[in-house]
């Protein structure tokens, strides 16, 4: 089944929910952000030609939607739904985290936001409003890429073995000395 496109499914590309609710308004223009950033650093190992690209990290989305309102309907549904959300920020140093469904956005993966601010009301043209709502990505934590401590080499293994050794040569030694201890 093909992916729903906005020709076919105009409504769909019109707004965004979170936790299942509907943004409040007739439209919801993605005003900044919903782009998935990352970062690269380029590494050339010793005694080969060319180098590589390492990804570093990905960097935290942003994304502000502009909710255009311009019924009574509008407006009563978004004062009870900014409340929700103004309520969530309050939740600190843990803010309330939203799953976000956004067909423009889901192409990036971006479905964990918090909520981070919001526009005063912002007159469009006369008899249409905007808030401008702001969020950031709040990824699941998972690193990425090499261990913390590199891996031991043979030297460093040779070494350990040696130290085991010695530590049961130690016991050994201080089981006779006791044994000679108590035979006096």
């Amino acid at each position: 089944m093909a992916a729903p496109n906005p020709i076919t499914h105009p409504r769909l590309f019109d707004s965004f929910s979170l936790d299942g609710k509907r943004a409040p308004g007739g439209l919801a223009r993605i005003k900044n952000g919903g782009n998935r950033a990352m970062e690269y650093q380029e590494a050339q190992t010793p005694g080969e030609v060319g180098a590589n690209l390492i990804l570093r990290f990905q960097h935290v989305s942003r994304i502000t939607y502009g909710i255009e309102l311009w019924t009574k309907e509008h407006f009563d549904t978004w004062n009870p739904w900014i409340a929700d959300i103004m309520a969530g920020k309050d939740l600190r140093p843990n803010p309330r985290v939203y799953k976000l469904q956004d067909a423009r956005v889901a192409h990036n993966k971006i479905n964990l936001l918090v909520f981070t601010e919001c526009s005063s009301l912002l007159d469009l043209a006369p008899g249409k409003w905007c808030y401008e709502v702001s969020f950031g990505e709040k990824p699941k934590q998972k690193r990425i890429g090499g261990p913390v401590k590199a891996p031991a080499n043979s030297v460093e293994a040779k070494i350990a073995a040696l130290g085991a050794e010695n530590k049961a040569l130690d016991a050994q030694l201080a089981a006779l000395n006791a044994a000679k201890k108590g035979g006096k």
